[in-house]
């Protein structure tokens, strides 16, 4: 193996890296997403009170109420 090969899969293998990372970030940020909008559904439909749905997002109840 010489240096460029050896310098091209050290880049290809940091690429790949990278997408993996990013990957599971927007699963992360998907959940979240998710959980927020079914926490903001919930508290329309007067299943739940918004300083119950501000708790389960770790949030004040005005930044909730922001959402709304």
């Amino acid at each position: 193996m010489n240096m460029c090969t050896a310098l091209e899969e050290l880049k290809n293998e940091g690429r790949e890296e990278g997408r993996e990372e990013g990957k599971k970030e927007g699963r992360e940020d998907g959940k979240e997403l998710g959980r927020t909008e079914v926490l903001v559904q919930l508290v329309k439909e007067g299943l739940i009170s918004i300083s119950e749905a501000a708790k389960k997002l770790n949030m004040s109840e005005v930044g909730f109420e922001s959402l709304l």
